[in-house]
């Protein structure tokens, strides 16, 4: 008998445990719909410890496994994908922040998230339009796509991710998913002149279908062509906090239905060099009456929220929507902070994308032009040293493999020789491992404990020295002169993001190698040129920005 009872009491325990765990956020700052949910708080640790598409090690190895699961990084760098990465096991969180050096990006194809309970945070997914596999069908290729086909698709949460160059959407959510947050993310560069088959594309977030439940706040929309987002279906949104900078069309896209609920609270829509004027708000479909709930927001040639926000939505012929879409009241919604449209810029400036380990270069440019009012639409992505060279760090040191480094358990008196990450010392209901990856105490509360997730973040000297000492220029050519040898290597510098040129002129002034010829972030760079067939004598390599020019001699010995 007692044999018969003790599966139902051990369930009983759990339920009661997943009762208990599901109503703190997913992690201190998680606000929305869906972000109550455990994500992988009661599975094991996982490491990936190499940037390969697959096999032993892998990020996709780890997203595959059937199986509750925390996913930390051992290893910095892009992750080349053959085939898009798709979760279709729930119960998974993925922490980007814990990478040593610079962190993670994915690069190639997107994420596909097709179950439910998963958390994702300072990731970044930068598909471009080139292929590692098989050729892709671009209309198809998202950062991250939520939903689409798949069922039972819900508590999904992306945190502080930096998503851009999709042939199709930076963000895609169709289907029928639901209770879906996305804050605290940059959304940008949508590529707009690449291989779509529709030609020029260049989108930023699409939502739509049956999709319901889905709170997009404090995220970073820049330089997509249109859908910031396009709201589409039965869905019920709540959009606030949101800036929107240099919408090449339309900002806000909304073609819904009469069981569509919308709030537009506290948003910046930003002019850019490329924004249409009347790129504010548009309802596309004037049969349909969306039930809107708009307030607070500042629209294009706008310093202040206007007094009737309404002035900001308009038909396909400039007509302000009718009375029988105006809601009196927000729709319900999860509580989520909230401040001034004003007090949303400071705030999404500083704190959008993945911050953690650092804000790199392409986020850091991104923030640039919003704050210099420059910037463009971007289009193909296919070379490859416009993505930014992430620096590999030194991996802590984890004496008993719990994902926790030892110097960190040391500063709060845990044991590193013993799997203590799924103990809660301070019973908040955030197991350590947890407490470690939200840089959380775990042994008295929750409040930030300033310790340094990796070995360079943001925060750190090390990380603002680096980016504010570079200087423009050839750092090293070596062997110089070149002896017995047919290739030299050069090292050189670019101080800020810029379009460049890195070419070897002979001694009566002609061009004899074109080494580099781009735009390259700012950033220490590496690059093997080969002398095959020069004959012997002086050389000038040259390295040339619209602003700067610097020059070094080479020597080839007979």
């Amino acid at each position: 008998m007692m044999l018969q009872k003790l599966p139902l009491t051990l369930l009983f325990i759990i339920l009661c445990c997943n009762i208990c765990y599901s109503q703190i956020p997913a992690f201190p700052g998680a606000e929305g719909f869906g972000t109550n949910t455990i994500g992988g708080r009661e599975g094991r640790v996982i490491k990936v410890t190499n940037l390969n598409d697959n096999g032993p090690g892998s990020l996709r190895e780890a997203i595959e496994l059937d199986e509750p699961r925390i996913i930390v990084f051992t290893i910095s760098g892009i992750i080349n994908l053959d085939t898009k990465l798709t979760i279709s096991n729930p119960f998974v969180t993925i922490a980007g922040q814990t990478s040593p050096g610079e962190g993670i990006c994915i690069r190639g194809e997107g994420l596909q998230i097709n179950s439910h309970d998963i958390v994702i945070r300072f990731l970044r997914i930068r598909p471009g339009d080139i292929n590692f596999g098989e050729p892709n069908q671009w209309s198809s290729v998202d950062g991250i796509s939520i939903g689409g086909s798949a069922d039972e698709v819900y508590n999904v949460v992306l945190d502080h991710c930096s998503i851009s160059w999709a042939v199709d959407e930076n963000v895609g959510i169709w289907g029928a998913p639901h209770d879906i947050t996305i804050q605290n993310c940059i959304i940008s560069e949508a590529l707009h002149r690449s291989k779509h088959p529709k030609g020029d594309h260049g989108m930023g977030m699409l939502i739509g279908g049956k999709s319901t439940n889905i709170s997009i706040h404090h995220n970073l929309f820049a330089h997509n062509n249109d859908r910031n987002p396009h709201i589409n279906g039965q869905s019920k949104v709540d959009f606030r906090n949101n800036i929107i900078y240099n919408p090449g069309g339309k900002a806000i896209d909304l073609s819904g239905t009469n069981k569509q609920y919308i709030n537009l609270v506290n948003n910046y829509i930003v002019k850019g060099p490329y924004t249409n004027t009347r790129s504010n708000i548009l309802l596309r479909d004037t049969a349909s009456t969306p039930k809107l709930f708009i307030e607070g927001n500042i629209g294009i040639n706008q310093k202040s929220p206007s007094f009737n926000n309404w002035v900001l939505v308009r038909d396909l012929d400039n007509r302000i929507p009718n009375n029988q879409m105006r809601l009196q009241e927000e729709a319900a919604h999860p509580k989520v902070t909230t401040y001034s449209a004003l007090e949303a810029y400071s705030f999404v400036q500083n704190n959008a994308g993945a911050i953690l380990p650092i804000r790199d270069a392409v986020d850091r440019k991104i923030v640039y032009d919003l704050e210099n009012r420059k910037g463009s639409l971007v289009n193909s992505k296919d070379h490859l040293l416009e993505w930014p060279i992430l620096r590999e760090g030194i991996p802590f040191i984890d004496s008993d493999g719990d994902g926790m480094p030892d110097h960190w358990e040391e500063s709060f008196g845990l044991n590193k020789f013993e799997d203590d990450s799924f103990s809660d010392n301070d019973d908040d209901g955030y197991v350590n491992i947890e407490e470690y990856l939200n840089k959380t105490n775990p042994v008295g509360n929750s409040e930030n404990t300033n310790a340094n997730i990796s070995l360079l973040s943001s925060e750190s000297p090390e990380y603002s020295n680096y980016y504010s000492n570079l200087v423009f220029g050839i750092d090293k050519l070596y062997p110089n002169p070149l002896e017995d040898t047919a290739t030299s290597t050069m090292e050189f510098t670019i101080d800020k993001p810029a379009k460049v040129s890195l070419k070897v002129f002979d001694e009566d002034g002609k061009e004899v190698a074109e080494l580099v010829k781009g735009f390259l972030y700012e950033g220490k760079y590496e690059i093997g040129w080969d002398t095959t067939g020069l004959e012997p004598g002086m050389y000038i390599v040259s390295l040339v920005s619209k602003k700067e020019a610097r020059s070094i001699k080479a020597i080839i010995n007979p």
